[in-house]
């Protein structure tokens, strides 16, 4: 049970990173941003075209720049969802990190039921 949530969980949070990334992709608009936070991950604050202020986190990435607080970057949006993780625009394209809950949650639906089986198959022989 507890191997299914996990699979679970890591399908969920590569669907969430993977329809972010689509979505960026097909109706992504571009806005100047400000970076107002770079404690757990990197915030910004902007105005979208309807002129609404918006704060949101730059999504996961494993490349690009580094930011600092106070430092001005283009950034990416969903005009539908614009509380959505963004992109910096100096990194638009990465799907490094997309790929690699891919290949988590790939590996994790394989080892886990491998892995209990045998835990089952050897908790039985010992029951004899």
């Amino acid at each position: 049970m507890v191997g299914a949530i996990v699979i679970g969980g890591f399908a969920w949070a590569t669907y969430q990173v993977w329809s972010n990334d689509q979505a960026l992709a097909e109706r992504g608009q571009r806005a100047m941003a400000t970076v107002v936070d770079t404690d757990k991950r990197d915030e910004v604050e902007f105005r979208t075209q309807d002129g609404r202020q918006v704060r949101a986190l730059i999504g996961q990435r494993l490349s690009g720049t580094a930011v600092a607080v106070g430092e001005e970057i283009e950034i990416v949006y969903d005009p539908a969802d614009p509380t959505s993780d963004v992109d910096d625009a100096r990194a638009t394209g990465d799907r490094s990190f997309a790929y690699l809950m891919s290949a988590i949650t790939i590996l994790a639906a394989a080892v886990i039921p491998a892995v209990t089986w045998h835990l089952a198959r050897m908790s039985r022989t010992k029951v004899r």
